[in-house]
């Protein structure tokens, strides 16, 4: 009798240690999962606040310029740079776009490290064939 009593609890202790390790395992990817959040949070707000940024500062030099040249140019060619502000205004801002476009795609996919860290659990706690 007292070796069935001590072979249930060598059971419920086993059982105890692998639920422990379960939630220890849980809680570190949890861990992951939040700080990998805090690390997209903060590079969505980056690349926000400095697009905001670019654009005004692009916007307003880029109006300053176009009136100052416009006002000292003689009116006979005013038309004409113009249009050659409208054809550089509007190539530099496709360019940009499609940069952006491109930065973006290239971005990781988010929560990518957490769930490598969860396939390598899967195939640690999966028997072996």
């Amino acid at each position: 009798m007292a070796e069935s009593s001590q072979a249930e609890d060598g059971f419920v202790s086993s059982l105890k240690k692998v639920a422990a390790t379960l939630v220890a395992i849980l809680q570190n990817r949890l861990d992951l999962v939040s700080l990998e959040a805090a690390e997209e949070k903060l590079r969505v707000v980056e690349a926000l606040f400095l697009a905001v940024a670019f654009f005004f500062l692009a916007l307003l030099g880029m109006l300053v310029l176009t009136f100052g040249l416009l006002f000292i140019v003689e009116p006979a060619w005013r038309p004409a740079l113009l249009a050659a502000f409208v054809v550089v205004y509007l190539g530099t801002a496709a360019a940009a776009f499609f940069a952006l476009n491109k930065r973006v795609k290239s971005w990781p996919t988010p929560f990518s490290g957490t769930v490598q860290e969860i396939k390598k659990d899967l195939e640690c706690l999966r028997p072996k064939s």
